[in-house]
């Protein structure tokens, strides 16, 4: 049975307080000590409304994710509050990286300017046009833009997490995330790539369920899974203290 994880990736099924009681509590069933809470949208009303109950229940870390309009409104927002990791998910922004890759540099470069850390999201499927271009290029120009700041891949490009990783391999502040693609591919021929990843690159990977699109009990299927095949502090990294250190910078 896992214990002590944290978790990279939960969305709320409602932001209201019950709701975020309920998940809090599937969490600690789950053994989860710690998880990152995505927040996709959000004003300054709503977060003094919440920012108590983030201080009282240490289970959640929020991360704001950028909205669309006000760029230096929300950057005052998160410097005021001393925000130092924030979610970058052109899905939700809805501005393709490529047409729109200017706001992503300013975004990239302002982050860099205030030391605030990014999660950027390499999910490639989109309902409406499929991607006809090589995002992992357009992410690797503006994770060269920065020189100190942390950037997280979350689910690592899906199938393309070997691709990721080779790129970014000798990038010490760059961190591939597991979420969706760990449990997406667990009974596929790529679950064994991710075994050799754990094995080579343990002290830049993360893991998250990404519920509500996945289980959180899936967290321990896979781990018991995985066990048997990585040494404990390899997988006490993977799980735990990856995130933890990284929950410690940006305090």
């Amino acid at each position: 049975m896992i214990k002590n994880y944290y978790d990279s990736c939960v969305y709320p099924e409602s932001y209201f307080l019950d709701g975020l009681e309920k998940l809090k509590k599937k969490l600690i069933r789950a053994n989860c000590e710690k998880a990152f809470l995505q927040i996709r949208k959000f004003d300054e009303n709503s977060f003094e409304k919440y920012k108590k109950y983030f201080e009282k229940n240490k289970t959640f870390y929020p991360i704001y994710h950028l909205q669309k309009k006000n760029l230096k409104k929300q950057f005052s927002f998160f410097t005021k509050n001393k925000i130092k990791l924030i979610k970058i998910h052109p899905r939700y922004l809805d501005k393709d990286l490529k047409k729109r890759f200017s706001f992503y540099k300013r975004v990239f470069l302002k982050c860099e300017k205030l030391k605030i850390n990014i999660m950027f999201c390499t999910f490639e499927s989109f309902e409406k046009k499929c991607l006809d271009y090589d995002y992992l290029e357009y992410i690797s120009k503006l994770v060269n833009l920065t020189k100190t700041i942390k950037v997280i891949l979350m689910h690592s490009g899906g199938a393309n997490i070997l691709r990721y990783y080779e790129r970014f391999r000798f990038i010490n502040r760059v961190f591939l995330d597991l979420s969706y693609t760990i449990q997406q591919y667990v009974n596929t021929s790529l679950f064994n790539d991710i075994i050799f990843l754990i094995n080579k690159f343990d002290k830049k990977l993360i893991i998250g369920s990404d519920y509500p699109t996945n289980k959180i009990e899936t967290m321990s299927k896979i781990y018991s899974k995985i066990s048997k095949k990585i040494k404990k502090k390899k997988l006490k990294n993977f799980y735990r203290n990856n995130l933890k250190l990284l929950i410690d910078e940006t305090h």
